[in-house]
């Protein structure tokens, strides 16, 4: 039999392009790869990596993402090209650094379709073997580490971070180069070329040439400076503006090395063929988009070098000559402030009035110092990285301020974290009657923090007209029911609950009648019944509670059947304007009504009783120490006022009694409103009778010097006061 060898190949060739398809679709699930770390560790160990999957070394390819959220040690003595994306960034604040470290001789190439992110972060090939302490105590005098890192038109973004090159830094090829708030640090040289090459440097320092030597040069490009501070720390070394485009604010460029003290032999030099006009540029990475504004010129407000040239009077304006400013803390505090995590992200709690503060150990002769710059706290110690912040009060934020200083005002560098500590709030219970709507108050939830309204157990015909308002409406509230919700503060982390009952009753439209009586009383004796009908109402404020009200002491009102009642026996006087709230009903309203109660009538006193001498006398009477007005005064000839009983017309304090010519007792009759009267004490006028003298016998004739006669007084009236003799009748001769 003849095969079909047509079919055969068609087999063969439909196989070969399964395999193909299979392969290619395998090669693209191994190039589109992300790895994340998950503890500081070696690159090249399965338990720094999540999943335990360990990204290539050498060659990144593109579609491979690294996610270095630790402190990772690139353990492999592979030099990397790079067309994937790595990105360092600090997530948590937790942790201390996200940093990748490099070892000796590594380069680092970022290509075409690489992109580099550092995000409060840190990437590290150290200048020395000693890490670091060159810019601080050791000088130059360790070991110069070899590796440069090249951007070969990829994209490179820093923001808070820290980057340092053991040699070169270098920018062709169209690629793009962004540092905002960060610092980098090189052995060597920094370099830009390549015309579409394309740089940003704002709020960021730039210190090269460690090595003994290194240039900053732009050979061609554009660079953008937003606040920028450039060092030539070599003995030789220059910052060079020779072509292209170089726009913006330099704040300071400076060849004094700040450890030596010493100004390298080389130059600032600012071309006639730079152009420092920049149109509006849109980097569209990373998200947001990254915007640099027009700018029309270049300026530095301030440089220290022997020798300065600007042979096209490309600055605007006149610099400063001034080398003081070259100091630890402006080139390395913005380093160090960042690579080390600093005040850590911004902290936010619930109800949780204490907060861990974790900001950098300040370098060699720098000092760190915490302030508060807004709200309230309390920083336990105000010069240690690590600290607390205490007594922040809920419901408020405090913003604190970690400040680096080497004593220079001018060069400090400061950080701020903003700690917040939610709370929430329901508002009152609302009671109300006849209406099925209410209005919450709950409170507004601060930055960060969203805010949701649930029921808690039955809500019935209830609904929550917008859920996520601290004002929200609830409507349906069924009459004689109620619901309780639950204002629920939360950023995703932590949360606070408050909660508030709603309460619909079921009574009508209050109304009230006006009271059955006025009453006038005097204080203790009992009050004769008040009584108010009432509509609606379901009860009143204050339901027997003596006093209450604006009710007398001893006189409460309750509530039954419709019916207010009034009642009590007042131990206080005066005039009461009471006012008794009606509730359980729709509507505010009382019942009022005035109750007088008198003070018991007290008689008092009554002074200058005296004794008189009949017909002809006068006596004053004056009434004190009563109460009540007084309805009359009476006389009577005896105390128990029956003989002779007497009602004068008087109602004043005084009265004047004349012409008496029998001893008399005089009283006032007193009476306090409704009160019983009251009699005063009594005050008596004796009347005295007229005088008499009467007539003597035994008058007699009798011999001079020797001799006796009796006289004897008789018919007289009164007392005798005295005897009396004259030698004439009138008694006016030797009386």
């Amino acid at each position: 039999m003849k095969k079909d060898y047509s079919i055969i190949k068609k087999a063969r060739l439909s196989t070969l392009l399964l395999l193909i398809m299979l392969s290619l679709g395998l090669q693209s699930k191994l190039s589109a790869q992300t790895y994340t770390s998950i503890k500081d560790g070696n690159w090249t160990a399965s338990s720094t990596w999540q999943g335990g999957s360990v990204p290539p070394t050498g060659n990144i390819s593109n579609g491979i993402t690294i996610n270095i959220n630790h402190l990772i040690n690139y353990n492999s003595g592979n030099s990397i090209d790079n067309d994937g994306i790595i990105r360092i960034e600090r997530k948590a604040a937790t942790i201390t650094k996200a940093s990748l470290e490099f070892p000796t001789g590594i380069n680092f190439n970022n290509n075409s379709t690489g992109e580099v992110y550092i995000i409060d972060g840190a990437f590290y090939q150290c200048r020395f073997d000693d890490c670091g302490n060159a810019d601080t105590s050791k000088g130059e005098s360790t070991t110069k580490q070899s590796g440069t890192f090249k951007n070969i038109g990829g994209f490179i973004y820093v923001d808070r971070g820290s980057v340092e090159v053991a040699q070169d830094w270098t920018g062709e090829s169209g690629g793009t180069r962004i540092f905002i708030d960060s610092c980098l640090k090189t052995g060597q040289n920094f370099t830009l070329s390549g015309s579409s090459s394309y740089d940003v440097l704002m709020n960021t320092s730039v210190s090269v040439g460690w090595h003994e030597s290194g240039n900053f040069s732009v050979a061609d490009g554009t660079i953008y400076f937003d606040g920028a501070d450039i060092q030539l720390a070599g003995t030789s070394g220059s910052f060079e503006l020779n072509s292209g485009i170089a726009s913006g604010l330099l704040d300071y460029v400076t060849l004094k090395n700040h450890v030596t003290n010493s100004t390298g032999s080389g130059k600032i030099s600012i071309s006639s063929s730079i152009s420092t006009s920049v149109s509006t540029q849109t980097f569209t990475k990373p998200n947001p988009d990254y915007v640099v504004p027009v700018t029309t010129d270049l300026k530095i407000t301030s440089y220290c070098a022997d020798t300065f040239e600007d042979s096209g009077n490309k600055i605007t304006g006149t610099p400063t000559s001034d080398c003081t400013l070259t100091t630890t803390l402006h080139f390395f505090g913005i380093c160090s402030f960042i690579s080390n995590a600093k005040t850590g992200d911004d902290i936010e709690q619930c109800e949780t009035s204490t907060f861990n503060l974790v900001a950098n150990e300040p370098v060699a002769s720098v000092s760190g110092t915490w302030t508060v710059v807004s709200g309230t706290a309390t920083i336990t110690s105000l010069n240690s990285a690590t600290t607390t912040a205490t007594d922040v009060p809920v419901g408020t934020t405090a913003t604190l301020r970690w400040t680096m200083s080497d004593g220079n005002p001018a060069a400090n560098t400061t950080n701020d974290i903003i700690l917040t500590n939610s709370n929430s709030v329901a508002g009152t219970n609302i009671d109300q009657t006849g209406n099925s709507s209410f209005t919450l108050a709950g409170n507004t939830p601060l930055s960060g923090f969203s805010g949701s309204w649930s029921f808690v157990g039955a809500s019935g015909s209830a609904a929550i007209t917008t859920p996520s308002s601290p004002t929200s409406g609830i409507t349906g509230v069924s009459a004689g029911t109620s619901v309780t919700l639950r204002w629920t503060v939360t950023n995703g982390t932590c949360s606070s609950t408050d909660e508030v009952i709603l309460t619909n009753n079921s009574g009508g439209v209050n109304t009230v009648s006006s009271p059955s009586s006025t009453e006038t009383l005097c204080i203790s004796t009992v009050l004769n019944t008040i009584t108010h009908t009432t509509t609606g109402a379901t009860g009143i404020a204050d339901d027997g509670v003596s006093g209450a009200n604006g009710l007398p002491a001893g006189v409460s009102a309750t509530w039954s059947s419709n019916t207010i009642t009034i009642s009590g026996t007042p131990t206080a006087s005066g005039i009461f304007n009471y006012s008794i709230l009606l509730t359980g009903g729709t509507g505010t309203v009382n019942a009022t009504g005035t109750i007088t109660v008198n003070l018991a009538s007290v008689g008092g006193s009554v002074a200058g009783g005296a004794a008189v001498c009949t017909l002809t006398n006068s006596t004053d009477l004056t009434l004190s120490g009563h109460t009540g007005s007084i309805v009359k005064w009476q006389s009577a000839t005896d105390s128990g006022f029956t003989l002779n009983l007497t009602d004068i017309t008087n109602t004043t304090t005084t009265l004047t009694a004349t012409n008496l010519t029998a001893t008399t007792y005089y009283r006032a009759v007193l009476q306090s409103g409704v009160c019983a009267s009251a009699n005063s004490a009594t005050a008596i006028v004796t009347v005295d009778p007229a005088t008499v003298g009467g007539s003597i016998a035994g008058s007699a004739t009798v011999c001079t010097i020797t001799n006796s006669t009796d006289l004897t007084l008789s018919g007289h009236t009164g007392s005798i006061v005295k005897w009396q003799s004259a030698t004439d009748s009138g008694f006016t001769l030797n009386l």
